[in-house]
């Protein structure tokens, strides 16, 4: 190879090296990725030992570093692809569990996306066990709709002197909906309707009278959504839908 040759090969080298993503220059430790069927996002991390060090999500639009998710471990990977909007191609609604290793707190990302005009939404809440986990639900909703089952049952009154741990109380659970707009909670009366009866069996089977009263409350809402009308404050300030991210491409 001749001396041009290779300062033509090492420019050309240098130039690629300097249009790659940031996060794949040098990078150590373990490449993992992630995708839903049919859509042009690919979420990519970086870790050592399972320990998220680098997280992106690639998109048309474009490479989308993600924060939230480093010193975490991404632990389920689930999508649904429902038909949302006007067009006939599937839409998506994906959902990543990932858990703090130092505070064993559990989070949810979700990763929403139309297909009609393109656009994605990503979002986290809070995520973990409750009581709902053992019973045998089977609850319908509309093809556009998904359930959030907080982890946490709304602050209606203090049960902190009961010191049950959440994962043996009932928690609340919200319809979100996909919508023009991105994710929002909708109230889909006919969910609510589903819940109610069970939420009371368990209430009738408690013991203790201070959670007894709360799941009072918790049904109380229920009902009140399974005739179409709002929740009780403590409900809709338990909902920690914390969006993150916006994303708008051209097919």
């Amino acid at each position: 190879m001749t001396l041009k040759k290779i300062r033509i090969f090492i420019i050309v080298f240098v130039a690629i090296t300097a249009i790659l993503p940031a996060p794949l220059q040098g990078a150590t430790g373990s490449l993992q990725v992630y995708a839903a069927p049919g859509h042009p996002l690919t979420l990519t991390t970086q870790s050592n030992d399972g320990v998220i060090k680098e997280a992106w999500l690639r998109s048309p639009a474009g490479l989308h570093p993600l924060k939230v998710l480093e010193g975490k471990r991404i632990t389920e990977n689930t999508w649904h692809l429902p038909f949302a909007d006007k067009d006939l191609r599937p839409d998506l609604i994906w959902r990543l569990s990932f858990n703090d290793p130092e505070t064993t707190k559990k989070y949810y990302l979700w990763v929403t996306a139309l297909t009609e005009t393109p656009r994605a939404w990503l979002a986290v809440t809070p995520a973990g066990p409750s009581r709902w986990d053992t019973l045998p639900l089977n609850i319908s909703t509309p093809p556009d709709v998904f359930l959030y089952v907080s982890p946490n049952l709304p602050a209606y009154i203090d049960i902190s002197s009961t010191k049950r741990e959440s994962e043996s109380l009932l928690s609340f659970i919200y319809t979100v909906g996909l919508t023009m707009d991105g994710p929002n909670f909708v109230l889909i009366p006919e969910v609510y309707r589903q819940l109610q009866p069970v939420a009371e069996l368990v209430q009738k089977a408690e013991e203790d009278e201070t959670i007894k009263n709360a799941y009072g409350k918790l049904q109380e809402d229920f009902d009140k959504m399974g005739k179409g009308q709002a929740p009780s404050r403590e409900a809709i300030i338990n909902f920690c839908w914390k969006k993150i991210l916006n994303i708008n491409w051209q097919d």
